[in-house]
């Protein structure tokens, strides 16, 4: 597992997941609940694994520009 510039690697390994504390409100923790229960998720924290894979995944395309949003997309 490689270390980004600017975090301590003190605690990194091959082996390890690092942990760091997370506080959200009440209404995000009720929004990735909905995204998690229905999406069969074992976990609030895999839920939240989930959705910021999905993110990165979405702004790594947006970025190479193979992203494309679909025409229903704008007229929300």
């Amino acid at each position: 597992m490689a270390v980004a510039a600017g975090y301590e690697p003190k605690y990194a390994s091959k082996n390890t997941k690092s942990r760091f504390p997370l506080r959200i409100g009440d209404g995000l923790i009720e929004r990735i609940d909905a995204f998690g229960i229905p999406a069969n998720c074992r976990s609030r924290n895999e839920a939240i694994i989930r959705l910021i894979e999905s993110g990165l995944a979405a702004e790594t395309e947006k970025a190479s520009g193979a992203y494309q949003a679909s025409p229903d997309a704008s007229q929300q």
